[in-house]
């Protein structure tokens, strides 16, 4: 059962043995969490330590997440095209045609932003394979607070929690 801990980051220390299952850990994950506090968004990073099996799962992407990722690519590409496409031809003003092309490029530039990154971010994790899920999700950032840099990890072993806990 997962157990969560806070921790200060700049004190925190991992046990050297491998988050996943719990054997002595030969490389170390980055972990990375990004949260939004208040107004502010922050990055959190947090080096997991995982045997030489683990991190390569962790790191793997199957055939299918990787399908997806280049569907993002191109599906970003076609819908922020056909966004800024749309958007010179509909903005009615007395504008110089440079000042639209740049808008609609800068558009079409946000939309395919944002939709490879919701759809890398969001829905290309879901086609990974059972090991690497298992892996990347060994220990995760739930929430961090930043004016004293206190994280709330996740661990999936309840042993590892309790010993990083007791080392911070």
């Amino acid at each position: 059962m997962p157990k969560s801990v806070n921790v200060q980051l700049s004190q925190l220390v991992f046990p050297k043995t491998c988050a996943v299952c719990l054997s002595p850990a030969s490389k170390e994950y980055r972990q990375e969490g990004t949260i939004t506090y208040g107004r502010r968004t922050y990055t959190v990073h947090v080096q997991v330590p995982m045997c030489e099996s683990h991190y390569e799962a962790a790191g793997y992407k199957s055939p299918a997440e990787r399908l997806v990722n280049w569907l993002a690519i191109f599906g970003g590409g076609f819908f922020g095209l056909l966004c800024g496409i749309l958007l010179i031809f509909r903005w009615e003003t007395n504008e110089h045609i440079l000042f639209k092309l740049f808008g609609g490029g800068i558009f079409a530039l946000g939309v395919f932003a944002i939709f490879w990154w919701i759809v890398t971010d969001s829905v290309a994790p879901l086609f990974a394979s059972a090991r690497s899920k298992e892996a990347r999700t060994a220990v995760r950032i739930l929430h961090y607070w930043p004016q004293n840099q206190i994280a709330q990890l996740e661990f999936r072993h309840e042993s590892l929690a309790d010993m990083v806990q007791k080392t911070n």
